[in-house]
């Protein structure tokens, strides 16, 4: 499951691995005919090393012969090799030191491996806490100490008999309780005109908050 998600044509898996093996270590005895085909191909890219009870399978590359891993084997490698490095978290490190000795495995096996490291993960350096003053509860000591007033925009689903456009939004901080008006348009006066309708209907508020938009600021 560790190489599910990675595509590869270098990596192969115990079974062709052992079949590999098996037709190269009777290769010689094979007649012409036998050797033609997989057998020559596989005699071409390959050698075994060692001796007959722990034979290794190997293939060239710049030069030098290196082990052929499988995909059984791909995960116990990289961590072979993490571990020896002290958990280096430098990807290009952790390559180099496996091509070192083995072929084919690929970067996207050793970046999965490093992002799943325990060691690695849980020693990043952690975010740093905001500086920012913690943000502190508005409580409200009476109905109508403190009211809010928004609008909202309503020009998607406009009256199509009265043309209203906008909702003017008007809440008691407290009690939650509140006071609607259709507007035809934002401007300040026909705003201004529709909270002092509200105001004149409710208690006055010691504070009336706002988003501080031009329609609650203007003249």
């Amino acid at each position: 499951m560790f190489l599910k998600s990675i595509k590869t044509t270098h990596l192969i898996t115990r079974k062709r691995y052992n079949r590999i093996v098996g037709i190269l270590l009777k290769y010689e005895d094979l007649s012409a005919a036998e050797r033609r085909g997989e057998a020559a191909r596989y005699n071409r890219k390959y050698r075994l090393q060692g001796p007959v009870k722990s034979t290794s399978l190997q293939r060239q590359q710049g030069g030098q012969w290196l082990k052929v891993p499988t995909y059984e084997k791909v995960f116990e490698i990289i961590h072979q090799c993490h571990l020896g490095l002290g958990h280096a978290k430098d990807r290009r490190k952790n390559k180099l030191t496996i091509n070192k000795e083995y072929y084919g495995i690929p970067t996207a096996a050793i970046m999965l491996y490093l992002s799943l490291c325990p060691n690695c993960t849980t020693s990043r350096r952690k975010l740093k806490v905001s500086k920012r003053n913690p943000l502190k509860m508005i409580l409200s000591k009476r109905v109508g100490h403190r009211c809010q007033a928004d609008l909202i925009d309503m020009q998607s689903s406009e009256n199509p008999v009265t043309g209203d456009k906008y909702i003017l939004r008007y809440a008691d901080h407290l009690s939650g309780y509140g006071h609607v008006r259709p507007l035809k348009n934002r401007s300040s006066a026909v705003v201004g005109r529709a909270l002092v309708e509200i105001l004149s209907e409710s208690v006055e508020p010691f504070i009336l908050q706002s988003d501080n938009g031009s329609e609650f600021l203007g003249e």
